[in-house]
């Protein structure tokens, strides 16, 4: 799988408020504490580059359909996106546009804080382990 900064290609480089370097940083901190590399990349970037279809996704993040799939289910069960039906004009099934409908430093908070969740709950398990093996 491409590197974390795979997802910001396309991006207009008039949009100077988005530090892109930054937001790679931000990626690659977020993947390494253990969230879902397709989750990150997503959020990211939508908000790199706003209101997308799935399949803009997919080029962005370099990411098959079914990752796509799976990480916009896991940001819609969080409230992160807006998902509107478009429809095909031609066979088919509808295609998906989707935007990220809160702030991302709301979202990215969302993951610091499920990592801080995580990292207490093997703090307490290394204890235990360690109580444990006093006794072996």
């Amino acid at each position: 799988m491409p590197n974390v900064e795979t997802f910001v290609d396309g991006q207009d480089e008039t949009r100077d408020e988005i530090n892109l370097d930054h937001i790679k940083t931000v990626a690659e901190a977020l993947v390494d504490l253990g969230n879902p590399k397709p989750a990150v990349r997503v959020l990211l970037c939508l908000h790199i580059h706003g209101t997308i279809s799935s399949k803009e996704l997919q080029s962005y993040c370099q990411l098959r359909q079914p990752e796509i799939s799976n990480a916009v289910n896991k940001l819609a069960e969080l409230s992160f996106l807006e998902i509107q039906k478009s429809p095909n004009k031609g066979r088919g099934r509808p295609h998906h546009i989707y935007r990220l409908s809160k702030p991302i430093d709301e979202c990215v908070q969302h993951f610091m804080r499920e990592t801080e969740l995580r990292i207490q709950r093997m703090s307490k398990k290394l204890e235990n382990v360690r109580l444990l093996s006093q006794d072996l």
